[in-house]
């Protein structure tokens, strides 16, 4: 298992545990120094940039504030290679590699959001075979970056593969499972209900993100609304 956080000397992240164990041992960025690092170092390169392109005579003195505002509205804001946490994946990693290291050759990895591309190259270089994840992360260049070693694909043998979790995730158990506001039982007896009156409990889809998207992508293509990816 793994999870977002910072990791600490000696091994493991910091935690709510070790911040009550004493007292400003919980070096984690909120309670270190009040702030994001990788926000910060964001707004430290954006303006160096924009000094620099001002010390070459591409922009003029009066046009630094515009430019630095309009850089911090671009990609620049998607970087995520300065923050001090490790994602889940790599915590997971960690930890199995400390308990059955070997076993890491060939496993399954479960997650809730699609791998970065700094997570996807310690996946592959783990030996794992198969990511599973819930909810999409359009930031990350994992396939783009390893093509040679990462696939979409769900019939590829030779490629980690990265596919969309087929099912019911963890967030939505309770709501099948529980009664909400309906009381189960009356004077200490269950209540009978005609099933010919049931109602769903939830009327949002079970297709994953990846999924609708092919859907409504099939719908205009059928319309002629859109070509075809290979431009048929």
């Amino acid at each position: 298992m793994g999870w977002n956080d910072v990791p600490k000397f000696g091994g493991g992240l910091y935690n709510t545990s070790s911040a009550r164990a004493s007292s400003g041992s919980d070096k984690r960025c909120f309670n270190w120094k009040g702030l994001c690092h990788n926000d910060e170092e964001k707004d430290v390169l954006t303006e160096r940039v924009v000094r620099v392109l001002a010390d070459a005579g591409f922009l003029d003195p009066a046009s630094i504030a515009r430019a630095i505002s309009a850089l911090k509205a671009s990609p620049i804001r998607a970087l995520i290679e300065f923050s001090r946490s490790i994602h889940a994946e790599m915590h997971a990693l960690l930890s199995a590699g400390h308990s059955a290291g070997s076993r890491l050759r060939g496993a399954a990895l479960y997650c809730t959001t699609y791998p970065c591309h700094g997570c996807a190259r310690h996946i592959v270089a783990a030996g794992v075979s198969a990511v599973y994840y819930i909810e999409p992360y359009r930031k990350s260049q994992a396939v783009k970056l390893h093509e040679d070693s990462i696939t979409e694909h769900e019939e590829s043998s030779t490629k980690l593969r990265i596919l969309p979790f087929d099912g019911v995730s963890p967030a939505r158990f309770l709501e099948f499972f529980q009664m909400g506001d309906a009381p189960r039982k009356e004077s200490g007896k269950v209540i009978q209900r005609n099933p010919r009156e049931a109602v769903p409990i939830s009327h949002t889809t079970l297709e994953s993100i990846p999924a609708l998207e092919g859907l409504v992508m099939q719908s205009l293509v059928s319309r002629n609304l859109l070509k075809r990816p290979d431009g048929e």
